[in-house]
């Protein structure tokens, strides 16, 4: 299957998975198992200012550049300040963070492999108990 799309602005929603470990985080997934997507996922995430998104892994590697806006990203203990034109990428089973830092939302481009799973699916993502995004 072949597919083309534009992004807009509207398709960012709060995800979900989320609720009670982010403050101001939506997504918005733009390639996944609905276009016939086999192993890649594609999003656009968007943290608001002052939001955050707090410390978490996954079952899938992450990769990610950044847009637009600064952010502080954690990972295993590690935090770096990130602003437009940064990527980087997560392992599997890596715990990680965000928190905007800006004036502005931050906004990503993420890519997973393999995709996160469908909602209602097993669980792919878990958070840390009482952990909170970096300072």
């Amino acid at each position: 299957m072949h597919y083309y799309g534009k992004f807009t602005d509207n398709l960012l929603v709060a995800d979900p998975l989320c609720a009670g470990h982010s403050q101001g985080y939506t997504r918005a997934s733009v390639v996944n198992h609905t276009l016939g997507s086999v192993l890649t996922g594609l999003s656009v995430c968007e943290i608001a200012p002052g939001g955050t998104l707090d410390p978490h892994v996954h079952s899938f590697e992450e990769g990610f550049y950044v847009l637009s806006g600064e952010a502080i990203f954690a990972i295993e203990g590690e935090a770096y300040g990130l602003k437009a034109g940064d990527y980087g990428v997560v392992k599997v089973g890596k715990l990680h963070a965000w928190r905007n830092t800006g004036k502005s939302p931050v906004r990503w481009l993420q890519m997973n492999a393999p995709q996160p799973k469908a909602p209602g699916k097993e669980r792919d993502t878990f958070f840390q108990k009482g952990a909170k995004a970096p300072t």
